[in-house]
């Protein structure tokens, strides 16, 4: 006759260990968002002004005059520009996560968006002799969205599939009508994602094994922050990759368009 009085007292138990459990990792999860916020804005003015000072100095004549001197300083100016894009980045997952990005809507033209982005980053592909070829449906309906946002994604998938693709790879971006859904694709044949890290891919600070060595740079925060705002913005995202072969992120933004939402700020 005692035994459902000690389940239930035993369940009661479990329950409340359980959700002082959850509770607690709430908490610490709050408290490092609020750290790296506060890093972030901290760290934000002492790199713009190393900026800055980077800019003057490269202007300088005595630098210009000088070879060794003028490699060092364009070493020193990409470098304040890594961190100036760490801290950026930073910033916006933090905002993300705090709920403070606002999504202020606009009837706009998908394919454009896209297209700025791939003039926007002609130059990087260039670099590494690479082509990138924008396909987008004809009579695509204009949808209303955040042009900022939609904007972000475009550029930080572009800018990964260069980072990730080597030298003499092609880069292509499709954008068609699917339903009711604007379906964009970006392609590339780069080094690919490996099979057993894929279910990692949308998480923060993840980047694959298999390019860490190839690919100092980057901060596993822009897929992430995709994954973000792609959510926020009504849409469904997913990728397709083979190691070795190349992968293709697929994203949605509804043709019925995003719900705005009311926030502090917009991506930087």
């Amino acid at each position: 006759s005692l035994l459902p009085i000690v389940v239930t007292g035993f369940l009661e138990v479990l329950f409340v260990i359980c959700f002082l459990y959850v509770v607690r990792h709430w908490e610490i999860e709050k408290m490092k968002s609020q750290f790296v916020s506060i890093a972030s804005h901290q760290l934000k003015t002492p790199i713009t002004a190393l900026n800055w000072m980077v800019e003057v100095l490269a202007d300088d004549k005595t630098v210009k005059a000088r070879v060794g001197l003028r490699a060092k300083v364009k070493d020193l100016k990409e470098i304040a520009q890594n961190m100036r894009e760490l801290v950026g980045s930073l910033l916006n997952v933090s905002r993300v996560e705090a709920g403070r990005i606002a999504v202020c809507t606009q009837m706009s033209d998908v394919g454009a968006l896209a297209a700025a982005k791939v003039k926007e980053v002609a130059q990087l592909a260039k670099k590494k002799e690479q082509t990138i070829a924008l396909h987008s449906q004809p009579n695509l309906p204009a949808i209303s969205v955040d042009a900022a946002l939609v904007g972000e994604i475009y550029k930080n998938l572009l800018t990964n599939a260069i980072k990730y693709t080597p030298k003499d790879g092609k880069i292509e971006v499709r954008i068609i009508r699917k339903n009711s859904e604007i379906l964009s694709s970006v392609t590339d044949t780069g080094y690919g994602i490996p099979k057993d890290e894929q279910g990692r891919v949308f998480q923060k600070f993840y980047r694959g094994s298999n390019i860490i060595q190839l690919e100092h740079d980057g901060t596993g925060l822009g897929l992430y922050l995709v994954k973000e705002i792609v959510k926020i913005s009504g849409g469904r995202i997913w990728f397709t990759s083979a190691e070795g072969k190349g992968t293709t992120f697929h994203f949605t933004l509804p043709v019925a368009g995003s719900k705005p939402k009311e926030g502090e700020m917009s991506i930087t």
